[in-house]
């Protein structure tokens, strides 16, 4: 099976496998915690899209976050995005 270089990859504000606990903490707010170990943060925002029905609206996406750090270091991102809203149906007169 083939390997992936996962580092090249990243969120849409620039995290990405090998970031720094800095970086995250730069990136998604919040005060430093004081750890040894695998360490794991989550946060939540939301995401602007447009609906898929129309008239299409735009909406706001709630999104959690999970991100694992390992002697500082990210080793792994998780990101939920609650897509029901997407579908929402509008109401006409």
């Amino acid at each position: 099976m083939k390997s992936d270089d996962l580092s090249a990859y990243g969120t849409k504000r620039g995290l990405r496998i090998g970031s720094t606990y800095a970086d995250v903490l730069a990136l998604c707010g919040g005060k430093r915690h004081a750890h040894r170990g695998p360490f794991v943060v989550g946060y939540a925002a939301t995401v602007p899209e447009r609906t898929v029905a129309l008239p299409h609206r735009v909406v706001a996406l709630p999104q959690r976050i999970v991100i694992v750090l390992d002697d500082d270091r990210v080793t792994s991102i998780t990101i939920e995005i609650e897509e029901s809203a997407l579908f929402l149906a509008v109401e006409t007169k």
